[in-house]
């Protein structure tokens, strides 16, 4: 359970980070006009897809992973069943649903980027 201790609070830091960065994103994007999405999105999607800048996700991924499978590892000794039951849906809905999403909008995000440079463009709106 040491382990956990000292990883669990880094989680949440963690957690928080990613979410600012999907909360920002969201923002630009659903609220703000196409042509600030696109310059928003040309200079943020290569730290997300070029290394070593892909470090600004990967690290907290990886502390938030290594939390949820600490976390996992404390439930089984002594067993707990409540907290390992709850340990292994937060692993599932951020293995499934949360890769899903962040796959799919780094993808959606590129093809905007590509259709916008290719079709009205930032400087063919008024």
């Amino acid at each position: 359970a040491s382990g956990y201790a000292a990883v669990a609070p880094w989680t949440a830091v963690c957690t928080s980070f990613l979410a600012g960065i999907v909360a920002t994103e969201l923002v630009v994007f659903d609220s703000g006009p196409a042509a600030a999405a696109f310059a928003f999105y040309s200079v943020s999607l290569p730290s997300l897809v070029q290394w070593p800048q892909a470090l600004r996700v990967l690290a907290p991924a990886a502390v938030i992973t290594s939390g949820v499978l600490l976390g996992a590892a404390s439930s089984l000794s002594p067993f707990n069943p409540e907290r390992l039951r709850w340990t292994g849906a937060s692993a599932l809905l951020l293995a499934g649903p949360g890769l899903l999403s962040l796959v799919r909008a780094v993808s959606g995000a590129l093809a905007f980027c590509e259709s916008w440079a290719s079709g009205p463009g930032p400087s063919k709106v008024a």
